[in-house]
């Protein structure tokens, strides 16, 4: 009567169990924005390497416009990130308690 494998006894749950903060892998503020910052570094580093390789004749146009625009973007999204932060801060040090 159960060919198709069904098991009663493992009953899918309604409500999954709640888990709490501590169960979740949190990142530190700092550390992220440091993070961010090295990558945003790195991004600008290979981009120098591929213009050098590109003006010596080892890597081409596009391999270079790639890394380019990859550093190019990773910088303006720290840019943004640091606006929104810093328009954050400050509507926090505009309230009053």
């Amino acid at each position: 009567m159960n060919d198709i494998g069904i098991q009663p006894d493992r009953a899918i749950p309604i409500f999954p169990e709640k888990k709490s903060l501590s169960d979740h892998n949190t990142v530190d503020f700092r550390d992220f924005i440091k993070k961010a910052i090295y990558r945003t570094d790195q991004r600008q580093k290979d981009a120098d390497i591929a213009i050098q390789n590109m003006m010596q004749g080892n890597a081409g146009i596009h391999e270079t416009m790639l890394e380019i625009s990859k550093a190019d973007l990773s910088l303006r999204l720290l840019n943004q990130f640091r606006s929104k932060t810093m328009d954050s801060y400050k509507q926090i040090m505009q309230m009053s308690f």
